[in-house]
């Protein structure tokens, strides 16, 4: 049974290859290298961002029991590199690589709860460990020369889950500008229904089914961008 489980959780366990890193940040290097090729009068931009976002702290989880609910936030400290292409009047694509750096500030349990006889219903989420890569592309109105709003989708790799994402966006300044952005995200995230079979507070059957479910996730970005022409 032991076996059983250890096998389920390394199903559960990422497996980052290199070429799996390398694509992750092809969407903001194609976009860079666009901008730099530019030769017309639109301003393509470089930038840098840090951020926070709230997430579930099960996606972080390193043991199944907190002193905390098990639905309390944890924090999600980004790292982003940006690049954007003016398409249209007022309309710029704009690819993003967003480093997640994952961390709760809750410790676990000293002592691991008891399980009455019978069947118990829980939930497998994939070990993060402490953060993952995304990518994605979106497409930027700009109001004026100042404000903006945002939309577009990507992926979260070691999650292997797909995501669409909105927010607004202020810039102040000319060729150096200070950016601020909000950001709704919203994503198709992997976890494992897991039905187990408690007898003597030992599982004698672990079931194990992998589904999804749609989780949104609202953060903050602050930044500097600079224009290249």
């Amino acid at each position: 049974m032991q076996n059983r489980m250890a096998s389920t959780a390394a199903r559960l366990r990422p497996r980052p290859t290199a070429h799996v890193i390398a694509a992750c940040l092809l969407p903001a290097l194609l976009v860079s290298a666009v901008s730099l090729s530019a030769q017309d009068s639109s301003r393509p931009a470089l930038g840098f961002a840090l951020g926070l976002n709230g997430m579930p702290r099960v996606w972080v989880s390193e043991c199944g029991y907190y002193t905390a609910p098990f639905d309390d936030l944890a924090r999600d400290f980004t790292a982003e590199l940006r690049g954007s292409q003016p398409v249209a009047r007022h309309f710029s694509l704009e690819g993003r690589a967003t480093l997640h750096g994952f961390m709760s500030f809750r410790e676990c349990a000293a002592i691991i709860p008891t399980h009455p006889d019978g069947i118990a219903n829980s939930r497998a989420y994939p070990s993060q460990g402490t953060g993952t890569l995304a990518t994605d592309l979106r497409l930027r109105w700009d109001a004026d020369d100042q404000l903006a709003v945002s939309a577009g989708g990507g992926w979260l790799w070691a999650m292997h889950a797909p995501y669409v994402a909105v927010g607004p966006g202020l810039r102040l300044g000319q060729r150096v500008r200070f950016l601020l952005d909000g950001e709704y995200l919203l994503g198709r995230f992997p976890y494992h229904a897991v039905v187990t079979d408690w007898r003597s507070n030992t599982p004698t059957l672990v079931v194990s089914t992998e589904t999804h479910e749609w989780r949104s996730l609202v953060g903050v970005r602050a930044g500097v961008e600079v224009r290249i022409k």
